[in-house]
């Protein structure tokens, strides 16, 4: 039943890739003020140096609550930056060349396009016999066949579709806010290009999603037990061959925020086509990369329970890559930005001493509200200045804002009967979860970001 579930999984990401849910709700904007917005255009010209806080390498503290603990012993991740400039972005959609730019210098070996999504007839039947030939539970079997059949007939109906092309023109994107092709290549494998305003993905097989080893460790999203990943290539060779394609397309200022090693794993045979390295970029505009997923985690509703202002960010822009000894094999490139500028050569930044205690009440509020779902035992592992694209005030662009993300430990009790109430002893917990949370560099703000990254 377990591999029914992985498969289903491995199904839905496929129909669902490239799609980003909007908020559930709105977000508060700019609680209180906008001190950060106006200390940014305050000071673009100072009439006297700017003198910056030396910010410490590591903190530690304690915070206390009737409900809960929290641990601060954290570490002090900031750029070596004399200046702590502010640029300023505005929101980019794709165009159909640089969907066009992008997708040739991915498919190097292309025969051919179609509009849609799936495979072509002859992988269909492949993939049947495949599964009628791999030892695989009869449950799992059965629901890959309906689905593959169902399928075949689906696309087959469009086969004569196809145009035979070495590379893609202008003229075969659809315009229209999304859209799908299917690229035939010389090794007859089907690959699938996805793009809207605000994402651009492509995979050489449309039938493999990428699976990073920290998905297979958690045991999930995985196709037989205990799977062992041991990428074909070094870490060193994944991150040549990625920035040597960034090049290619003309991607700039992205930097390495996480690297990971991944299969390339077939969803309907449950083989493995290749293994090697998901890594990701973000712009970071100079100051410390962050993983997308840290931004991601929304407080709106605790944070409106402390007197700590909050403000709205947009997600931020990143690249997914996969890369192995076959080259790169898949390709996500979210939110683009278009560079306006710097609004502020070197702004202010808040004192560390002010920041920690903004921080403090926060968390004291956030562990002391009785209404509110939280562990007993917290800890605070690691603090990092990096930037999120915070609105500016009456304007559709954005200030690529200086923030701390603050990364935070979840844990049960290994001690009381209910796990997550209670103060521990150090060694007697156990992690359950991994959050974070961003505060504005500027003014201590709590910046929220949209629940769709």
């Amino acid at each position: 039943m377990k591999r029914v579930i992985c498969i289903v999984l491995c199904v839905l990401l496929l129909l669902l890739f490239g799609c980003q849910p909007t908020p559930e709700e709105e977000y508060v904007v700019n609680k209180g003020d906008d001190k950060a917005g106006e200390a940014i255009e305050a000071t673009a010209a100072p009439s006297e140096p700017i003198v910056q806080p030396v910010f410490p390498m590591h903190w530690e503290d304690d915070i206390k609550t009737d409900l809960a603990e929290v641990v601060i012993n954290a570490d002090i991740v900031a750029p070596d930056l004399e200046t702590y400039p502010v640029y300023l972005v505005g929101r980019h959609s794709f165009t159909r060349e640089e969907v066009v730019r992008v997708a040739n210098a991915f498919f190097t070996d292309m025969t051919g396009v179609q509009k849609g999504d799936g495979m072509t007839r002859e992988e269909y039947e492949a993939a049947l016999k495949s599964i009628t030939d791999k030892e695989l539970e009869e449950e799992t079997r059965l629901l890959q066949m309906e689905y593959l059949q169902e399928e075949m007939n689906r696309c087959s109906a469009t086969e004569e579709g196809f145009v035979d092309r070495p590379e893609l023109s202008v003229s075969d994107i659809p315009g229209g806010p999304s859209s799908r092709l299917i690229i035939r290549q010389a090794d007859g494998r089907s690959g699938n290009l996805w793009f809207s305003y605000s994402e651009l993905a492509m995979g050489k097989s449309s039938i493999s999603p990428v699976q990073p080893k920290s998905w297979i460790d958690d045991g999930g999203y995985i196709g037989e037990k205990d799977a062992v990943i041991e990428a074909s290539i070094t870490i060193e060779q994944a991150i040549s061959e990625a920035e040597a394609f960034f090049e290619k397309i003309g991607a700039e200022g992205f930097e390495l925020a996480e690297s990971e090693e991944a299969r390339y794993f077939n969803m309907y045979d449950l083989s493995v086509m290749s293994m090697g390295w998901q890594l990701q970029y973000t712009r970071s505009f100079g100051y410390c990369p962050v993983n997308a997923s840290a931004h991601a985690v929304s407080e709106q509703k605790i944070a409106a329970s402390s007197d700590v202002s909050f403000s709205r960010s947009w997600n931020i822009e990143w690249i997914d890559i996969y890369v192995s000894e076959y080259g790169v094999e898949y390709f996500n490139w979210h939110n683009p930005l278009n560079d306006l500028g710097v609004a502020n050569e070197n702004v202010k930044l808040m004192d560390f001493e002010d920041l920690s205690g903004i921080i403090k009440r926060y968390f004291s509020a956030k562990f002391g509200d009785p209404d509110a779902f939280v562990c007993g035992y917290n800890s605070i592992d690691k603090m990092t200045l990096t930037v999120l694209p915070t609105s500016k005030k009456d304007s559709q662009d954005a200030y690529m804002m200086p923030v701390w993300i603050c990364e935070i430990g979840l844990y049960f009790s290994l001690d009381a009967e209910n796990p997550y109430s209670g103060f521990m002893q150090p060694g007697r917990h156990e992690l359950q979860n991994k959050e974070t949370i961003a505060f504005n560099a500027i003014d201590g703000a709590i910046v929220i970001v949209p629940r769709s990254q």
